[in-house]
């Protein structure tokens, strides 16, 4: 992870009057090593991080907090590429494009669902981010989308992959927005027809001066490829291939592939169900494929074994999923 993912942190924890260098000391981040917006922070120091500073602040919905109280310089370079492009879809495309910026391991997803757009984070090799960071980054993306254009707008939904953590006060208060958890994704969900909506300080001359900076970063980061990322696009669209399978085309034993993934905080059943579920969800959404036909291009043997996996990890059946994205509560 990029120092310049913990400036808002450290910027927030101070305008709620805490002391960030006690937490940075407990977690082992000597503060002068932040300077550098692009030195990387190894990802179990940002995990102790937030543990850390949850536990000093006492702060359950640290998160949250943080992200409404960061000042906008702290944040760096994202929010000035996204204030001055175009329309709302393009910041979110920026904010897509330029992810490595933040973290190397993860990425954001704009994609649109029906009438309904989705901004998506998630980790490459699979899995989503803990609460207090997908709270934060969910937060703060609406922050930016809501600043940065002249309309006021909500959005239709919030996902988070973590269970409810009791109390939605402050939930309510700042996202504005039904919030669905356990969702098995982080994601921000409002009204695809806002992606035409134009930024208010929209500056063509600004954009292209960040853009080049920030290509210019992008391109001198070093390369990175993860055998979680070589086992999703091996599995394809419909996650049909065995373990043993994946590994022949990898030119690896499934031993070496179940090592490497453990390394990285994966599996292939991980995976694996992820990239079915991801497909499900997609194929779901259009209305002219029956269910029957869903199942067996998962690999199911009958819609009852289709309905029965969908039902156990989503919390509803496939034919609710459908209704309920042609909500505006989906």
């Amino acid at each position: 992870m990029a120092n310049r993912a913990l400036w808002p942190l450290l910027d927030g924890l101070r305008a709620l009057g805490h002391d960030a260098d006690a937490i940075l000391a407990r977690t082992g981040i000597a503060p002068r090593s932040l300077d550098n917006p692009d030195r990387r922070v190894p990802n179990s120091a940002a995990i102790q991080f937030w543990n850390t500073a949850v536990s000093i602040t006492g702060d359950r919905n640290l998160g949250l907090h943080l992200a409404e109280s960061a000042s906008w310089e702290s944040f760096d370079l994202h929010p000035y590429l996204m204030a001055a492009s175009a329309t709302l879809g393009d910041a979110y495309r920026r904010l897509c494009i330029y992810q490595r910026l933040i973290h190397d391991e993860t990425r954001v997803e704009l994609v649109e669902r029906g009438e309904h757009a989705v901004l998506r984070h998630s980790f490459v090799a699979g899995g989503s981010a803990p609460r207090q960071a997908a709270e934060f980054l969910i937060a703060a993306w609406l922050r930016v989308g809501r600043h940065i254009t002249p309309v006021i707008w909500h959005p239709t939904a919030v996902h988070f992959a973590h269970p409810s953590p009791g109390c939605l006060d402050d939930h309510a208060r700042i996202l504005q927005a039904p919030i669905r958890f356990d969702a098995g994704e982080n994601a921000l969900l409002f009204p695809a027809s806002l992606l035409a909506t134009p930024c208010r300080a929209a500056d063509p001359g600004l954009l292209a001066v960040l853009s080049r900076h920030a290509g210019r970063v992008l391109s001198s980061l070093p390369a990175i490829e993860t055998t979680g990322g070589r086992v999703r696009a091996a599995l394809g669209d419909c996650a049909r291939k065995d373990a043993a399978t994946v590994a022949r085309e990898l030119g690896l034993s499934v031993r070496t592939m179940q090592r490497r993934l453990r390394s990285e905080g994966t599996s292939f059943a991980v995976l694996s169900e992820s990239v079915r579920r991801r497909c499900a969800d997609e194929m779901l959404l259009r209305p002219q494929l029956s269910l029957a036909q869903i199942a067996e291009a998962l690999g199911y043997a009958d819609v009852t074994a289709f309905h029965r996996w969908f039902t156990q990890i989503s919390g509803m059946s496939p034919s609710v999923f459908r209704k309920c994205r042609k909500l505006p509560s989906a």
